[in-house]
Formats: C-alpha cells, sequence, structure tokens
C-alpha cells in the first residue's frame, strides 16, 4: 500500500512539474521580444474578408481575408532568431457565402481590384489574338475542340481560362481547375445544367459586338468581365491598358483568394 500511495506521489510531483514547466515557458515567452513584436505589429498585416455580393440569383464573389497564427509565426522567427515580418504564418478567413457555396448564381463580375477579365468568342486566328500577351479567357465550341486539341491543351498549360456549355473534357481531360459557362443572359437551363456539373455560369458585365468603344468606356470598372465578339481587338485592349486595368485570366478574376 505504501508503494502504491509513493507511486502516486511520484506521478503528481511529474504531472506538476509538467504544468509548472509548461506555463513558465508560456510565460517566458510571452515576454520574448520576438512575441511581442509579432503582437504589436501582426494588425498591420491582417485583413478581413470582403463579403460576395449576392442579388437575387447573381453573384459577385468575396475575397478571403487572413490572419496571423501566432503561435506558429513565433515558433519560425524563433528558429531564425529575431523578428521577420516575411516568417509571419497565416490562416486563411472565408467569407461567409463562398463563390463554390453559390454555383446555382450567375457570376456577373471579379473582385479584384484595378483588374478585369476578357473573353474572346472569335477564335478563328486565335495565333494572331495570342501575340498580345494577354491571360485572355476562350469561350470555345464542342467543335473548335475537336478541330484543336492540341491548342486547347496548350491554352490552358498556359495559364488562358476556357469557357464551354461542356465542360467535362475542360477539366477532365485539359486539367483545368474550374468549369466556366457561358451565356449572355439569363438562361435557366444551362444554369441547372452547369450547376449539376459543379461549374460556374458567367454572365459578362460588358459585350462589345464592334469597333466601338462607347459601352466599354462607360462601363468598365475593377472587376469587369469584358466580352469581345469581334475579329481584331487590338483597340479595345489597348484602351482597357491605358486606363491602367490588368487583363488576367477569368480563373484569376474570380479567385477568392488576394
Amino acid at each position: 500500500m505504501y508503494k502504491f500511495f509513493r507511486n502516486i506521489g511520484l506521478i503528481l510531483i511529474v504531472i506538476t512539474s509538467f504544468i509548472y514547466t509548461e506555463r513558465l515557458t508560456n510565460v517566458v515567452k510571452e515576454y520574448d521580444d520576438i512575441m511581442v513584436d509579432i503582437k504589436e505589429n501582426k494588425s498591420l498585416f491582417e485583413t478581413k474578408p470582403i463579403e460576395a455580393k449576392i442579388v437575387k440569383n447573381t453573384i459577385i464573389p468575396g475575397l478571403n481575408g487572413r490572419v496571423i497564427d501566432i503561435d506558429k509565426s513565433y515558433k519560425k522567427m524563433r528558429e531564425y532568431g529575431k523578428y521577420n515580418e516575411d516568417l509571419f504564418v497565416y490562416k486563411k478567413i472565408s467569407p461567409k457565402d463562398k463563390l463554390n457555396d453559390n454555383i446555382d448564381k450567375y457570376v456577373i463580375k471579379g473582385n479584384k481590384k484595378n483588374k478585369v477579365a476578357i473573353i474572346l468568342t472569335n477564335l478563328n486566328d486565335i495565333d494572331s489574338i495570342l501575340k498580345y500577351n494577354q491571360k485572355f479567357s476562350f469561350y470555345i465550341t464542342n467543335s473548335w475542340y475537336e478541330e484543336n486539341k492540341e491548342k486547347a491543351i496548350t491554352l490552358v498549360d498556359e495559364g488562358y481560362t476556357l469557357l464551354s456549355n461542356d465542360n467535362k473534357y475542360i477539366k477532365k481531360i485539359l486539367g483545368q481547375k474550374n468549369g466556366y459557362c457561358y451565356v449572355e443572359d439569363y438562361n435557366k437551363d444551362i444554369l441547372k445544367k452547369c450547376k449539376k456539373n459543379d461549374d460556374y455560369t458567367i454572365i459578362p458585365s460588358i459585350i462589345i459586338k464592334d469597333n466601338s468603344l462607347i459601352n466599354l468606356e462607360k462601363s468598365i470598372d475593377s472587376g469587369s468581365i469584358i466580352t469581345i465578339k469581334i475579329k481584331n481587338p487590338e483597340n479595345a485592349i489597348k484602351y482597357i491598358v491605358n486606363k491602367g486595368y490588368e487583363i488576367v485570366s477569368l480563373e484569376e478574376l474570380l479567385d477568392e483568394d488576394i
């Protein structure tokens, strides 16, 4: 019996010692200059999420926010030997309404400041279009894909976004992360079909059907999704770039990461 109580006593001493040591370590850590600097500066690097804008059956996706993982950041900086903001470890905070939870809605715009996406529908001379060295997005038909499979592979590999109202081959064969359907007005049948396949349905915010830039001049702003239906988009591209907008792929424009 004595042995039993002695062993219990030893165990309690070990546990108490462990708890005390852990608390002491935490206290020391809290007063460490690195930890103090982390807590003083973390608010400068944290951002709140920007919520999606949902109106009826349309959505403009939001943006993820981020907070600093204090313990992981401290560990990295402690190993480095001093405070260094480049070693911050972040945790992502998603908007309440995420884009992939609203696949039953039309996407009408993007979420990136000073960035726009251009969707081209006239692919008769696609090689000359690619010479502009901009990350365009392309609406393709099944017949175009059947005749241009190698070109389609190259486009996806080089970071262009392909849209189609039948995205099975785009995701499974070409390896594009997301599928994007395309309509220029509300179409419940396509929306329903695309929702079933976990594809996003895109309605452009601006459509250019001729060489006039009036519609573009009146409507363009950050996040615009611009469809250009004419064969030569050079004037529209020059106008967009000269206004200070960066042309990015649709995939990038709609990405909720900053």
